[in-house]
């Protein structure tokens, strides 16, 4: 893929994203946050092809700063429609900039710490209990504070590798946690805007058909 494709900034590629749709014949959603300090973010959704085709969704930016590749997948593809991919009878659902904060500010989660590809919970189950080893773990993952100049975290990181193993603390970390708001890999306590958009237009998105996620 040509590095032309790629972006400099979440602006930049917005712009080129939804000038690339027009062009593409796509019909054009734009979904604000609708959150303090998020004034000129916005998830865009374009929709190329039939409601009665089989469906490929591709999805950009769910870790913010990932977008930028994503969207340049997504300009690439659009811009590579024509009579040839219409005769496919396929429809393309593209979603571009699913965490425009983090897009845009070059960070991983969202605009409450979030992170999004762990946001997708079940409305019924309750939130995952923290893992045991996490909470034990948070205040040297999470400081509250800048460490001191003579800074024992490294020391003390080790000391925890020693103890309790480097798989048992990566399944904790990474795993995704629901009960430190801004701790790492935050999972969120409900449904943030992204995950909301997503879970409300599925249907209208994919229809009854075959589809194919791409995130």
């Amino acid at each position: 893929m040509s590095s032309s494709f790629y972006s400099e900034t979440y602006d930049q590629a917005r712009i080129r994203f939804r000038s690339a749709a027009a062009e593409a014949g796509a019909q054009l959603a734009c979904y604000d946050l609708g959150h303090e300090g998020t004034d000129g973010l916005s998830i865009d959704v374009a929709v190329v092809g039939r409601e009665s085709d089989p469906t490929i969704m591709v999805s950009s930016g769910v870790h913010g700063v990932e977008g930028f590749f994503g969207s340049a997948i997504q300009l690439a593809l659009l811009e590579s429609l024509d009579e040839r991919s219409t005769a496919e009878s396929v429809r393309y659902v593209l979603v571009h900039g699913l965490n425009p904060f983090g897009f845009a500010n070059l960070r991983r989660v969202n605009e409450d710490n979030v992170d999004l590809n762990r946001n997708f919970l079940d409305d019924d189950g309750g939130l995952p209990e923290v893992p045991e080893l996490y909470s034990r773990l948070n205040g040297l993952l999470n400081p509250e504070s800048p460490p001191p100049r003579l800074d024992a975290s490294r020391l003390s990181l080790l000391m925890a590798l020693l103890r309790f193993g480097r798989n048992p603390i990566k399944r904790a970390v990474a795993g995704g946690q629901y009960g430190f708001p801004r701790g790492l890999f935050f999972g969120g306590s409900k449904a943030s805007r992204g995950t909301a958009i997503v879970r409300e237009n599925c249907s209208s998105w994919f229809g009854s058909n075959e589809t194919v996620l791409h995130i």
